[in-house]
């Protein structure tokens, strides 16, 4: 597959749960991870041939476009481009093809001031966008040309502005779709240590964010509304609470056109001193409609209690095994298996794992 290639996945309004996606890949953190599936009839025919391999060497670029489409095709379908990414794995199964990847920055279309720019921006980009490969109704999962090498990038679609300008701006397009006239719209700015505004960053071989347990953090979400907002919308925030805890209400209502969110939360630390992965499910309540937020959290435990841990798991070790092989009196061995013994209890008592006692041959 030649590297300048870039994967177009199209989400549309066929179903219900299309249009959840785009939301849902509006709404993630940079870094976060989010799979799309495809029928085999919907995958174009050159991107079937590279699937496997569109991790191969980083990954190929991903670029996520909502799909306006007619269910009899009785007119061209129109593009709303939503978001960056890059392909982090894919797989068959069967006839269903599945591609996982890691989001970017946001895309939107260039910014528009009445009804009229609306509409010409977003027939330029339905236009545009075929001179990059095939488009739907075609294909809903193509390889083409990536849109940063053509001249005429610049006045059909924005991957310069920050992500927070993009974001409000593709809400603004897409709320002017029937699918999304009723959405609320929101994403994560980042999870912060409580008293700072340095962001926590995502990382792992399965991306989470990576917390200290017994810390106190704020998840900041930040929602922006394109048109007037005349009831409560009701969000819920769901944990397993013995990995996190919130402090406070667990939800929040969109009750403005802009705000910030501050959820606050701390991770537990666990009884027994090891990695632990869990999740921080933010859903918009029924019947409303809005994106589905799953931040994958990993919460490690304190560093004293780690290294107190591997210390007395090894003190223990040596003292039940050290009377096995040296050559010491009776008396001292006794005594060291007894003070070994103290020390297995000691570790119980307190949570931590017991270590195995070690086997040696007999006169060993």
């Amino acid at each position: 597959m030649p590297k300048s290639e870039w994967l177009y996945l199209f989400s549309s309004n066929a179903s219900p749960q299309y249009a959840q996606d785009v939301l849902n890949v509006l709404a993630l953190a940079p870094g976060q991870e989010y799979t799309f599936r495809y029928g085999e009839r919907w995958v174009h025919e050159r991107a079937q041939e590279e699937w496997l391999s569109l991790s191969d060497h980083g990954g190929v670029r991903v670029l996520v476009c909502f799909s306006l489409q007619q269910q009899a095709q009785f007119q061209d379908a129109c593009f709303l481009p939503v978001r960056l990414g890059r392909a982090a794995r894919s797989e068959i199964i069967g006839s269903q093809y599945f591609v996982t990847f890691i989001v970017d920055n946001y895309a939107a279309l260039p910014e528009a001031h009445s009804d009229d720019a609306y509409r010409e921006h977003v027939r330029a980009f339905r236009d545009f966008l075929p001179t990059r490969g095939p488009v739907p109704y075609d294909s809903s999962a193509t390889l083409g040309k990536p849109v940063v090498s053509c001249s005429e990038t610049s006045g059909v679609i924005d991957l310069a502005s920050s992500g927070a300008l993009l974001f409000e701006r593709s809400a603004r397009y897409l709320a002017r779709t029937e699918s999304f006239q009723d959405a609320t719209f929101l994403r994560c700015e980042s999870i912060v240590a409580r008293g700072t505004e340095t962001a926590i960053s995502i990382g792992g071989e399965q991306p989470a964010f990576e917390l200290n347990a017994g810390k106190a953090y704020d998840l900041k979400l930040v929602q922006s509304q394109p048109s007037h907002v005349g009831d409560v919308h009701r969000y819920s925030v769901a944990v397993d609470s013995t990995m996190v805890q919130i402090i406070g209400a667990s939800g929040f209502d969109i009750a403005s056109s802009y705000d910030q969110v501050r959820i606050q939360f701390v991770a537990v630390a666990p009884d027994q001193p090891e990695v632990r992965e869990s999740a921080i499910i933010v859903e918009p309540e029924s019947p409303g409609q809005g994106p589905r937020l799953e931040l994958p959290v990993r919460i490690r435990p304190p560093i004293k209690r780690s290294i107190g841990k591997a210390t007395v798991t090894t003190l223990a070790l040596a003292l039940i095994g050290v009377q096995a092989v040296l050559n010491i009196s009776q008396p001292l061995s006794i005594g060291l298996v007894f003070i070994g013994a103290i020390t297995v209890a000691w570790m119980q008592v307190f949570g931590l794992s017991v270590p195995d006692i070690p086997a040696f041959p007999d006169g060993k």
